[in-house]
């Protein structure tokens, strides 16, 4: 999280200053910015972490262990 606020700060008004710099006006990098932010905004729901199932089925199978085997031999 503190990269990401390092990153805004230092980048965020660099491309500003280099945007208003080259059109004479801020429109086309306050337009970008809501570009990024609506990507930052929708990635959350996109990119989802994996599902557990691996360590459900590990989980199922220390508890029920296989009818063929004796742990206490």
């Amino acid at each position: 999280m503190l990269t990401a606020w390092v990153f805004a700060g230092v980048c965020g008004p660099t491309v500003i200053a280099r945007v208003r710099q080259s059109t004479g006006h801020y429109t086309e990098a306050v337009e970008m910015i809501a570009g990024i932010m609506l990507v930052s905004a929708v990635l959350p729901f996109v990119i989802r972490p994996p599902k557990a199932r691996n360590a459900e089925s590990t989980n199922a199978a220390i508890r029920e262990p296989n009818p063929g085997m004796n742990p206490m031999r």
